[in-house]
């Protein structure tokens, strides 16, 4: 599994890196701190899940997640950030950020990055199942009929028993 790292501080990267080495051994992680390094690492592609800083002297992490989902939609992201607001969190929720962190709270990276790459898989699983669907000429299932059996979820009225 190889993680882009963008984070311009130093100190950071490295427990951030300490952090994934611990709970990844076998992964593989590219730090990056300028935004030339940071273009060059999402064109080259490649990476199973990235984690940047919300504050960067050069952007923000909104900046890094949208240029990153335009490229690889599909790969999550986690924002690892000491400054950020909840606004910035909902913000970056919404434009497709797979968790958020604060570096305050280190030691819950490992279990978000293993939730990401999860809903990742899943979802390119949902996509693909979609797309076999399709090709065989079949809709994908849709969703199941209302409640209670009749139009709209209502019952369906029931004509009295006659005794016997």
């Amino acid at each position: 599994m190889r993680f882009l790292i963008v984070d311009d501080n130093p100190e950071d990267r490295r427990l951030v890196a300490r952090e994934l080495r611990h709970a990844f051994p076998d992964s593989e992680l590219e730090e990056v701190f300028r935004r030339e390094d940071f273009v060059e690492a999402v064109v080259r592609g490649g990476f199973g899940l990235a984690l940047t800083d919300y504050h960067l002297g050069w952007s923000d992490g909104l900046w890094v997640l949208g240029t990153i989902k335009a490229r690889s939609p599909d790969m999550p992201v986690v924002m690892v950030t000491g400054t950020g607001s909840e606004e910035i969190a909902v913000a970056g929720m919404k434009a497709g950020l797979s968790d958020y962190v604060l570096k305050k709270h280190l030691r819950r990276l490992p279990v978000a990055v293993r939730e990401g790459l999860e809903k990742a898989r899943l979802s390119v699983e949902r996509k693909r199942t979609e797309e076999a669907a399709e090709a065989d000429g079949g809709a994908p299932p849709g969703p199941l009929p209302p409640a209670g059996g009749g139009p709209g979820g209502r019952a369906s009225p029931r004509r009295p028993r006659t005794p016997r």
